[in-house]
């Protein structure tokens, strides 16, 4: 028999927040929104984002006006933590603040970690790093990769299915099979005591926000673009500059937002006050797109990269230099040319306050693997209508989507 809560709670209403793997109709949040189970489902994907993007969306979300907030960017911190482009800490802590947002207005915090090819079987240190988190806060998890390799393991007679399209995406089939099989786990969850009124304990985190360019580096003209899943104003940069700003005192820039389409050449951000600031004193950004254009008709490709170290001053005073080439801790896409004139299409930062307490609110006496909550006859039965291996050549070479 259910507890007494289930015949009096409503449906869930549920936002997910994630990258390219969330991101369209037939992606697995595709299958949950067309799940009737759910009052409603918002999506607020966006490809080519670490964590961070929960920062950039969060002044337009009211978090208390959802039971469920689902957090997928385990394939692209996976990558970029491989690739030596962000460090364990970062992670941890851009999570921990994502969670004590959410769950400090009432809404229980899930988190997905999506697989990708380069990283199968094992999920190697983001697979540990988002488990942990999880069980350090009592959080529901999806653990996607245990539950490919439960899949592949369950019928070993019959043909192994083709999970991936491509280094970082699912196949059509894969991404609808494990929206459907995350509903029904979301389903049995939806029926254990929930403490949405637990008491608020501290936790030791950072507070993010966004900061926009309009703001930044005001004067500037800011152009407004606007696609079906994200709208952001930019200041649009060109020629060899050199800019100055204020950020909140103690503070640290963590990542830049912007359409890296129309970015090119080499972006150094440093400490402009006294030198004694928190962070790096400077770091540098190749931000080269592969697919650079200089036409405005062609689409946005907003993006969120992490900077290669936090910068902050201790004042606030920031310096930003545009120049066409240079030295670069890491680049987007490709290294910067000499020859090419620089530009940058800046929306913002994402920015850091000072680690200190943060409210947190656990709402689950412990962890729970949503996808252990799935039998090995569903998995089974899936074997069956899967197609086989699609025809595409995993590199090695570390994606970002």
């Amino acid at each position: 028999m259910p507890p007494p809560a289930m015949e009096i709670r409503p449906k869930p209403r549920a936002c997910v927040i994630g990258t390219s793997n969330s991101a369209g109709a037939g992606s697995y949040a595709g299958a949950l929104a067309r799940d009737p189970w759910f009052q409603s489902v918002e999506n607020r994907a966006l490809g080519f984002c670490t964590s961070d993007l929960f920062s950039f969306r969060k002044p337009g979300l009211d978090f208390a006006a959802f039971d469920l907030c689902i957090l997928d960017f385990a394939p692209n911190e996976g990558a970029l933590l491989t690739g030596r482009r962000l460090d364990r800490e970062r992670v941890l802590e851009g999570l921990t603040g994502a969670v004590s947002e959410i769950s400090r207005a009432g809404c229980l915090p899930i988190l997905t970690i999506l697989p990708i090819v380069n990283l199968m079987p094992d999920g190697r240190a983001i697979r540990q790093l988002y488990t942990k988190i999880a069980e350090r806060h009592g959080l529901p998890f999806f653990d996607g990769y245990a539950f490919l390799n439960r899949l592949l393991a369950v019928d070993p007679e019959a043909p192994a299915p083709g999970l991936f399209k491509d280094r970082m995406h699912f196949t059509n089939e894969v991404a609808r099979f494990i929206g459907e099989e995350l509903g029904d786990a979301l389903r049995q969850l939806w029926a254990m005591p929930i403490d949405f009124d637990a008491p608020l304990t501290m936790t030791k985190g950072h507070d993010y926000r966004f900061l926009p360019a309009g703001t930044l580096f005001e004067g500037y003209p800011t152009l407004h673009r606007e696609t079906a899943m994200v709208e952001a104003k930019f200041v649009h940069v060109t020629g060899e500059t050199r800019l100055r700003t204020r950020i909140p005192a103690g503070w640290e820039l963590t990542s830049l937002v912007a359409d890296y389409a129309r970015c090119r050449g080499v972006l150094s951000i440093s400490d402009a006050g006294t030198g004694a600031g928190t962070g790096a004193a400077t770091t540098c950004l190749g931000i080269t797109s592969r697919n650079y254009t200089e036409d405005p008709a062609v689409k946005m490709t907003l993006g969120i990269f992490p900077l290669p170290a936090p910068v902050g001053a201790a004042d606030g005073e920031i310096e930003l230099t545009l120049s066409a080439d240079g030295p670069a801790a890491f680049s987007v896409g490709i290294p910067a040319s000499a020859g090419d004139s620089p530009g940058l299409m800046i929306a913002g930062f994402v920015a850091r306050g000072p680690r200190g307490p943060i409210p947190m609110r656990r709402m689950l006496p412990e962890a729970v693997e949503l996808g252990a909550l799935i039998p090995d006859a569903r998995l089974r039965a899936a074997r069956a209508r899967l197609a086989p291996p699609a025809d595409f050549v995993a590199t090695g070479k570390i994606g970002y989507e």
